[in-house]
């Protein structure tokens, strides 16, 4: 299914909404998107900020947007053993709590290695599903973790304000 097709589905009036609201489709960089380009997308290679600025401009839920659209991407965990070796008891106990970036990515079935590069900006973002898995992995309401990302559009991808 194409993001358009899931649109069509939510709002009739999509296309005109969009269009109405053209200067407030800038994606990262403050460009303006290419939305039609961004429309004909298959929902599994839609952008977390693509899916955030379309959803907040056409007024849609985001929660809702998530629990369907991408119900049917799997949710493929990896599995990374901690390495316990040489830790004494104190350390393995303590070791226990500790969460590591792999583990993050793995839990909610990224890729530890493009989950890396999204994080040190050598990948454009987090495809919105991936957005989605760490949301449930990570027990936050999906609109939260969209939030949390893409609200303040005014901070740049770097980190800096």
């Amino acid at each position: 299914m194409t993001f358009k097709e899931y649109l069509k589905q939510e709002k009739s009036d999509f296309i005109e909404v969009l269009k109405k609201n053209s200067k407030h489709l800038v994606d990262l960089e403050g460009k303006p998107m290419n939305i039609i380009y961004i429309l004909n997308k298959k929902i599994d290679v839609v952008y977390g900020f693509e899916l955030y600025k379309v959803a907040c401009i056409l007024k849609l839920n985001i929660e809702k947007v998530a629990n369907t659209f991408f119900v049917n991407i799997p949710f493929n965990r990896f599995t990374i053993p901690k390495d316990t070796k040489g830790l004494n008891s104190f350390e393995k106990f303590v070791n226990q709590f500790l969460v590591d970036q792999k583990d993050v990515a793995s839990s909610a079935g990224i890729d530890p290695t493009r989950f890396n590069k999204v994080l040190k900006r050598d990948r454009n973002d987090f495809y919105a599903y991936e957005v989605y898995h760490l949301s449930i992995s990570q027990k936050i309401k999906a609109k939260r973790a969209f939030e949390q990302l893409y609200k303040n559009v005014d901070v740049d991808r770097a980190g800096n304000e």
